[in-house]
């Protein structure tokens, strides 16, 4: 495995002794860890990162994935990111929005299970979002607040509906018609900004589970399920 392991090396030539000496000590005194989107393309550590990765693998001919920025900026053409698509993943199984470290903990689902269950809910999104989805100045498809939202969704439907995690994805497809996913859409409202007409702070534990709070309910009205406050 370490034979294969992607390794950094920085090289500095023709150094005096005073500044080989400086430059010791600030990589030893201001050493900082890894970048992110780094982390995301090789830790074998982290379940949730290599899940992430197997599930990019898939989906690479369907849409595009940002691979190394752990931020991307409205003008970027990826429909999302390997650091959003792993919070997707948390916020998935284990109905968590914030940060999240240590060992996964898919529930009850088994391992065979979950990369089918992981590929279906990212694939519906190319049913449920508009045709430039990566449209962000006109979209809100493809904000990471939006994304974790619906991951937490889903969570939420198999959780309180007792209703296998396939069946609470294929819930999410009415969404197709009764929204816009544009900026000022109604299910929008708590995070639009009417003077800069987009949603702002969308990205925030508590943006991302009201979102999530009325996609569940904009669900079960149109699924005819009377609305779980929970």
């Amino acid at each position: 495995m370490l034979k294969t392991y992607p390794v950094t090396i920085q090289i500095y030539l023709n150094l005096e002794t005073h500044e080989e000496r400086q430059l010791f000590n600030d990589i030893n005194t201001k050493r900082k860890e890894p970048h992110i989107g780094l982390v995301m393309k090789y830790d074998q550590r982290d379940e949730y990162a290599e899940l992430t990765r197997d599930i990019a693998r898939i989906l690479e001919s369907k849409m595009e994935i940002e691979a190394t920025l752990s931020r991307i900026t409205v003008d970027c053409t990826a429909l999302t990111s390997l650091t959003i698509m792993r919070r997707c993943l948390i916020a998935l199984f284990e109905g968590n929005v914030s940060v999240k470290t240590g060992k996964a903990n898919y529930g009850d689902v088994t391992k065979d299970e979950i990369i089918s269950i992981a590929t279906a809910f990212f694939e519906s999104w190319l049913e449920i979002f508009p045709k430039k989805m990566a449209d962000r100045k006109t979209f809100t498809s493809g904000y990471s607040g939006i994304q974790i939202a619906l991951a937490q969704t889903i969570h939420q439907l198999h959780k309180h509906h007792e209703i296998p995690y396939e069946e609470a994805i294929n819930h999410m497809l009415p969404l197709k018609k009764s929204c816009t996913w544009k900026h000022e859409d109604a299910l929008f409202s708590h995070i639009y900004d009417p003077f800069k007409k987009r949603v702002k702070n969308h990205s925030t534990t508590n943006a991302i589970q009201k979102t999530a709070l009325e996609f569940k309910r904009k669900i079960e009205q149109e699924g005819g399920w009377l609305h779980d406050s929970r």
